[in-house]
C-alpha cells in the first residue's frame, strides 16, 4: 500500500506540474480546426512544444520523421489515405490570455517554447519527392511581399496585389471580406485597422483563386499552407489588448477563420489538416507595425504631419537606392573633375602635342 500510494504521489504531482505549466508558462496554444478521420488528436495529450510542431505535421502527412516524438498525442490511422494538404495559420498577438472560438469541433493544445515555425525542412521533404512546380507551397508573412508561391503556381496568384494601396480596392469590391462580416469599431480610414483587414482579404483571394483553378489541389501531391497573421498585433499595439477595436478585431478574426476553414475543408474535400497558432510578441511601440501590405503611402484618410503625430516622416522604399545613386554620382563626378582640372593645371607646355599642333610655327628639325 505504502509504494502504491508513493506511486499515486508521483503521479498526482507529475500532473500538477503539467497544469501548472499550461496555465502559468504556455501563452500560446495551438488549434486544430479540422483533421479527417483518419488522423486523430487525442484532447487530453497535453502541451506540445514548438520545436516539434513541424514534426507532428510531417507525421500527420503521411511522412517519415528523423526522431521520435516526444508528444504522444497524434494517432494516425490508414496509412494508405493521407491529407492532401495541411494549412499552418499563425496569429500573432501581444495578449497572454488570448480565446479564439473557432466552432465547437476545435481542439487546442497549450504550446510550449516559443518561436516560429519553420516548415521549411516539410517542403524539401516534398519537393524532393514531387519535384519543385507540382507541389502547392504557399506562404504569407510579414517578412515575405505578398504571396509567396512555388513556381509551378506562380501565374494562379500573381493577380493578387502585395501592397495596400493595391488590396483598397478588392476590400471595396464585390469579394469583400466587408460584405459578410461585422467590423464593429473597425474601419478603412485607421491605417491598424487596414492592415489586419488587408491579410483576411488576401486569405479570401487565395481561396478564390484556389476555386478558379481546381487542379491545384485535385491532384494527390501534398500542399502546404503556412500564413502568417501580424495585423491583429498592429491593432492590439496602437489601441490597447482590452480597447474596443482589440476585442471587435478577435471577434472578426474568429469569425473570418471559421468561414475559411470551412472554404478549405469544401475545396480538398474534407481531406486537409487545418491548424491555427497564436504567438504572443512583444507590443509594436515607436511604429504601427509590419503587416503583410505595409506601406506608408496608402492610407485612405490624410495623413498627419510629423510633427503632429511626433514621428520621423516617411519614405519610399526607393528612398535609399535612389539616395546613394545620387550620392555616388556626385563623388565620382567631383574626382573627374578634379583629376581633370588638377591634370590640366599642372601640364607643360612643351611636352604635350596640344600646344604643338595649335602653334602657328611647327618647329623644323
Amino acid at each position: 500500500m505504502t509504494k502504491m500510494a508513493a506511486v499515486q504521489t508521483k503521479n498526482l504531482l507529475v500532473a500538477l506540474w503539467a497544469c501548472f505549466c499550461t496555465f502559468v508558462y504556455c501563452k500560446d496554444a495551438l488549434y486544430v480546426t479540422h483533421s479527417p478521420s483518419y488522423v486523430e488528436f487525442q484532447k487530453d495529450a497535453g502541451p506540445i512544444d514548438v520545436a516539434e510542431l513541424q514534426d507532428v505535421i510531417t507525421l500527420a502527412l503521411g511522412f517519415e520523421n528523423t526522431k521520435d516524438l516526444n508528444w504522444g498525442g497524434l494517432s494516425v490511422g490508414d496509412l494508405f489515405h493521407r491529407p492532401k494538404a495541411n494549412i499552418l495559420i499563425t496569429i500573432e498577438t501581444t495578449d497572454k490570455e488570448i480565446d479564439l472560438d473557432l466552432g465547437s469541433k476545435t481542439i487546442q493544445f497549450p504550446l510550449q517554447g516559443g518561436g516560429d515555425v519553420n516548415l521549411q525542412s516539410l517542403r524539401n521533404n516534398i519537393a524532393s519527392m514531387y519535384g519543385e512546380d507540382k507541389p502547392l507551397m504557399l506562404e504569407v508573412s510579414p517578412d515575405v511581399k505578398g504571396v509567396h508561391v512555388s513556381s509551378g503556381f506562380q501565374d494562379v496568384f500573381k493577380t493578387i496585389p502585395d501592397t495596400v494601396t493595391g488590396m483598397l480596392p478588392l476590400l471595396q469590391g464585390d469579394h469583400s471580406i466587408l460584405q459578410d462580416n461585422n467590423l464593429g469599431s473597425l474601419n478603412l480610414s485607421n491605417h491598424a485597422d487596414v492592415s489586419l483587414l488587408s491579410e483576411l482579404q488576401i486569405l479570401r483571394e487565395i481561396v478564390i483563386k484556389l476555386k478558379e483553378n481546381p487542379a491545384g489541389v485535385s491532384d494527390n501531391i501534398p500542399d502546404v499552407f503556412s500564413l502568417s497573421l501580424s495585423g491583429l498585433r498592429v491593432i492590439q499595439s496602437k489601441y490597447g489588448n482590452t480597447s474596443p477595436q482589440a476585442e471587435d478585431a478577435l471577434t472578426l478574426l474568429s469569425s473570418f477563420l471559421t468561414q475559411f476553414s470551412a472554404d478549405i475543408i469544401k475545396l480538398y474535400n474534407g481531406d486537409v489538416l487545418i491548424e491555427v497558432m497564436t504567438s504572443h510578441q512583444d507590443p509594436l511601440v515607436s511604429r504601427h507595425g509590419r503587416s503583410l501590405l505595409q506601406n506608408a503611402k496608402a492610407t485612405t484618410a490624410p495623413p498627419a504631419t510629423p510633427q503632429i503625430a511626433n514621428r520621423a516622416p516617411s519614405y519610399s522604399e526607393d528612398y535609399p537606392v535612389i539616395f546613394n545613386i545620387i550620392l555616388w554620382m556626385v563623388i565620382i563626378l567631383a574626382l573627374a573633375i578634379y583629376v581633370v582640372a588638377y591634370g590640366l593645371g599642372t601640364l607643360d607646355p612643351g611636352d604635350t602635342i596640344i600646344y604643338r599642333m595649335t602653334s602657328q610655327r611647327m618647329k623644323i628639325d
